[in-house]
C-alpha cells in the first residue's frame, strides 16, 4: 500500500510564522503600560503577571508550531513549492525568532516580580 502524498504547506504560511512574536511581544508591552491605570489605581497588580504569563503561554504556542513544521518539512511529511532548503530554513527562523520575542517578554516580566509597579 502506497504512503499519501505529503501535504503542502506555502512559504507564505512559512514566512507568517516569524511575525507572530513580534508582534505578541508589542502588544504585551501595549497591554502592560496600558494596565498600570486601571491594575494600580484598583489593586490589581497581579494582573501585570497575569498578561506576561498569557503572552509567554502563546509566544511558546508559536514555536510549537514552527518546530512542527520545521520537524515535518525536515522528514518530508511536507512538502513546498520551490526550493526545500529555504522552507526549513523559513521554519527554523520562525523557532529563532520567536525564541528571542519570548526571551524579552520574560526578561520584561522580571521587573515586575522584583518591584512593586504600583509605587508612586
Amino acid at each position: 500500500m502506497a504512503s499519501p502524498p505529503p501535504r503542502e504547506v506555502s512559504l507564505w504560511s512559512l514566512s507568517l510564522g516569524l511575525y507572530p512574536g513580534a508582534i505578541l511581544w508589542g502588544f504585551q508591552l501595549w497591554v502592560s503600560f496600558g494596565l498600570v491605570n486601571v491594575a494600580c489605581g484598583h489593586g490589581f497588580e497581579p494582573m501585570f503577571h497575569l498578561v506576561s504569563l498569557v503572552f509567554a503561554a502563546l509566544t511558546a504556542l508559536t514555536i510549537r508550531t514552527a518546530y512542527g513544521l520545521w520537524r515535518d518539512l525536515r522528514l518530508g511529511s511536507l512538502a513546498v513549492r520551490g526550493a526545500p532548503g529555504r522552507a526549513r530554513f523559513m521554519a527554523l527562523s520562525g523557532i529563532v525568532a520567536n525564541s528571542y520575542f519570548l526571551l524579552l517578554i520574560v526578561v520584561g516580566a522580571i521587573p515586575s516580580f522584583l518591584f512593586n509597579p504600583c509605587v508612586s
